[in-house]
């Protein structure tokens, strides 16, 4: 088992302990965290097609320009957003990113190697409980 402390800057004592697959991440004030669950295009992105499926030219922007199209702010404006933005629902049962007061912060995607001490692996899973979290990594 590989055991490695991180300093937030808080100075609370993060603690990771990585055993094959999963890293226990512990030490951090649970009433001060914040989390995120991923966006679900599908249903905005079919309403999307079937409008400009309608349109002479046809032709709609591909799935992954539409999930940075959705987002995107041009004079404060943004039809797309505007008219889809409602439709793009989250994933309630999927946690993508933990961010304890004072860091670090966690997302699907993280190299643990960043923070030393011998961790190794990427984010694939992140699954709380009331005192730490369990991330499953992908080495």
């Amino acid at each position: 088992m590989i055991k490695q402390t991180y300093v937030n800057r808080y100075r609370d004592q993060i603690v990771f302990e990585q055993n094959e697959d999963t890293i226990l991440m512990s030490g951090y004030n649970p009433d001060y965290c914040r989390y995120g669950y991923p966006n679900i295009y599908t249903e905005a992105y079919e309403a999307y097609c079937y409008v400009v499926f309608e349109q002479p030219d046809g032709v709609p922007m591909s799935l992954d320009k539409f999930k940075d199209v959705v987002h995107e702010w041009r004079d404060g404006k943004n039809m797309i957003m505007k008219l889809f933005g409602p439709l793009v629902v989250s994933d309630m049962d999927t946690i993508d990113m933990f961010d304890p007061s004072g860091g670090p912060y966690m997302s699907i995607g993280t190299d643990m190697s960043h923070f030393g001490g011998g961790l190794e692996g990427v984010v694939t899973h992140i699954k709380m409980s009331e005192k730490s979290v369990l991330l499953t990594v992908k080495k």
